[in-house]
């Protein structure tokens, strides 16, 4: 009956050395950035059903559910993010293009499904190489993205999905709409590598989404950008 963002990291930290299930049960919950660690599968009762609310992220490039593995060669294992709705309200806290819904730096064998991205004030999910581009380099590797709703609400926002280092990545089965702010947001998904020589963009399939009203000038649906001068790497 009472928003409490210390519930969520204190039943992360329960299950810290061993990894297991938290039920969120239905209702709207106001968060701070919540960290997730190795292991966790954090599920709802369903879309509109569980709902978190975005309130305060940690700094630029943190979202409302954080991992980062703290070097390139580490990883976080098996987290899994299912059946809920993660909302920015960006029609109340505007656009921030660094103000993230899901921000995974360094995840291996990670999975969302199900999940209805709402309102994202940056990216709805940034799965990134750390919180400086080029700079401190993660890896993220055997990563799912299904069945899940990239909502915009109001174009006021950045992507829908960015991937700055990815290996195996399968992205099907979701819907992005009402997405991309005019000369801010590039695309509904954006491949955008920030080190050609250092991040990683290796066997990506997209298959099976609907795009529709995607509000970006630059690109639309989907685009790869190589920002970058250098070699690339994507296979």
């Amino acid at each position: 009956s009472t928003n409490d963002p210390a519930a969520f990291p204190a039943a992360i930290a329960s299950l810290a050395v061993t990894g297991g299930s938290i039920y969120v049960p239905p209702g709207s919950y106001l968060l701070d950035t919540v960290t997730l660690t190795a292991g966790v599968n954090l599920f709802g009762a369903g879309h509109n059903s569980t709902i978190l609310l975005q309130n305060t992220i940690t700094a630029a490039g943190y979202g409302t559910l954080f991992a980062d593995s703290g070097s390139a060669s580490s990883y976080i294992d098996g987290i899994r993010i299912a059946d809920l709705t993660i909302n920015g309200r960006v029609a109340t806290l505007a656009f921030s293009a660094q103000n993230h819904l899901v921000a995974l730096n360094g995840v291996r064998n990670c999975t969302i499904e199900r999940v209805q991205l709402l309102g994202f004030r940056g990216d709805g999910l940034y799965l990134g190489s750390g919180l400086t581009g080029g700079v401190t380099i993660r890896h993220n590797f055997n990563v799912t993205v299904s069945n899940c709703i990239f909502d915009g609400v109001n174009k006021e926002n950045r992507n829908a999905l960015t991937v700055i280092d990815a290996t195996q990545l399968l992205v099907t089965g979701n819907l992005f709409t009402r997405c991309c702010k005019t000369g801010s947001g590039v695309a509904g998904i954006d491949i955008e590598p920030d080190s050609l020589t250092a991040t990683q963009l290796r066997d990506i399939v997209i298959e099976n989404n609907r795009f529709t009203d995607i509000g970006a000038s630059a690109a639309g649906m989907f685009a790869i950008n190589f920002s970058v001068i250098g070699q690339s790497q994507v296979t």
